[in-house]
């Protein structure tokens, strides 16, 4: 069953591990393992899961997946791998940036363990959890 939640407007320009939403903040690096990324016409989904069976939560509800949806896209772009990083570590999120954050442009940075980035733009972003 997917529940929206709402995204509340971050910090800009910091490296931030938690996502703020209506409910509370959920932590992306610390209790979340990045489970992939798909693209469609103008629409891109990034996906987690709880790293630990009621670790992973959203204020204090606990939650085994959590997506973050960007819609009407402007601009996408994803750095090669690093190389010489831990295996277990290379899908890890680091920290992300927001660079944007408002009714008309969402500029997001995300920053994984392997040294790769995935940059994104986009006129509208939702997110919904498991």
């Amino acid at each position: 069953m997917n529940n929206e939640v709402q995204l509340i407007s971050p910090m800009l320009n910091t490296p931030l591990v938690e996502m703020e939403t209506s409910l509370g903040a959920i932590d992306l690096h610390n209790y979340a393992n990045f489970t992939g990324l798909s693209y469609s016409i103008n629409k891109i989904v990034l996906e987690w899961t709880e790293h630990r069976t009621g670790y992973l939560l959203i204020g204090k509800l606990p939650v085994t997946k959590f997506f973050l949806v960007f819609s009407d896209i402007q601009n996408f772009d994803l750095s090669p791998f690093g190389n010489g990083f831990p295996e277990s570590e290379k899908m890890n999120l680091e920290h992300f940036i927001v660079e944007s954050f408002d009714l008309n442009l969402y500029k997001i940075i995300f920053y994984f363990g392997n040294g790769q980035h995935l940059n994104i733009c986009a006129k509208s972003i939702s997110s919904y959890f498991e």
